[in-house]
């Protein structure tokens, strides 16, 4: 059997991940496997939209629920493999790391720095 690499529930105040689209937000606290991107895949969430009125909402959210919505990542715990990512979100994910790996290589020093 595969590990879950976010199989322990977590609060949320320190979530797996973040995500939001508009006025909603899920945050990340379990996954139920090990592949983000398996049909049904679940995570259990604490989820703030419009309808929680300034409060969350836990529970099972379906993943695709997430990545439908066009969802944007804001946080992922350093601790937390991109595999454990659904498709969608990894990409954020790598494209947000491939960026700062650009900016500043170890060893590289900036124009105008002394």
């Amino acid at each position: 059997m595969t590990a879950k690499p976010m199989g322990k529930r977590r609060t949320p105040d320190q979530p797996y991940a973040i995500a939001r689209t508009g006025s909603w937000e899920w945050r990340i606290l379990a996954a139920y496997t090990s592949d983000p991107d398996a049909f049904g895949a679940r995570f259990y969430c604490a989820v703030s939209s419009p309808h929680t009125f300034g409060g969350q909402d836990f529970g099972d959210v379906y993943v695709s629920d997430i990545t439908s919505a066009r969802a944007t990542l804001l946080y992922v715990d350093p601790d937390v493999p991109a595999s454990s990512l659904p498709y969608q979100l990894r990409r954020q994910y790598e494209a947000a790391h491939r960026s700062l790996d650009t900016i500043c290589q170890p060893g590289q020093h900036h124009a105008g720095a002394h």
